[in-house]
């Protein structure tokens, strides 16, 4: 194994022991007595039915439907490196920036392959296609994303963070 690799490999490891330890801790401070409260399966498919929801909205072009599902401090950790997107508000700049007409997607087929957690934090990874229209430019991609959900008072789940990871996309030809 090269260096670099090993190097990576034990970045992810750390990483991803991170990210369980503050899922561990999180969900220990959410419940009422400290206790690990495992998702029941109700709450699983809801978080599916969340993802699918977010497509369908995706889909639709509805705005106020896609950044319904983000808690208001949600925090988008984008591809290609860049910069973290803070906040509801801040999220609807980032994809709805009023000096451009909104992304116009095409198709976008997302599959949910695991959703864990405890408490009142979960998170689902999967992997999914997008195809979609911006600046009058058409481009289509793959990639892996990674949601973590929170359950807010009224008990209902919404996505907390959201990573993706994918190749820069490739521009479309005309047809």
């Amino acid at each position: 194994m090269s260096k670099p690799f090993q190097a990576i490999s034990g970045i992810r490891t750390a990483l991803l022991f991170s990210v369980m330890v503050f899922l561990s801790a999180c969900g220990q401070q959410a419940t009422d007595n400290g206790a690990e409260r495992p998702l029941t399966e109700e709450d699983k498919l809801a978080i599916i039915e969340k993802c699918n929801s977010l497509t369908n909205a995706w889909l639709a072009g509805d705005k106020d439907k896609i950044l319904y599902h983000y808690s208001w401090d949600a925090v988008l950790i984008p591809h290609h490196g860049e910069e973290q997107i803070v906040g509801r508000d801040a999220i609807e700049r980032y994809w709805f920036n009023p000096l451009y007409a909104p992304p116009k997607v095409h198709r976008m087929d997302n599959n949910v392959l695991e959703v864990v957690g405890a408490g009142n934090y979960a998170f689902a990874r999967g992997r999914g296609m997008l195809d979609y229209e911006f600046q009058n430019v058409h481009y289509s991609n793959t990639g892996n994303f990674f949601h973590v959900f929170r359950r807010n008072n009224n008990g209902d789940w919404e996505i907390f963070r959201h990573v993706w990871t994918d190749p820069v996309p490739v521009q479309k030809q005309p047809q």
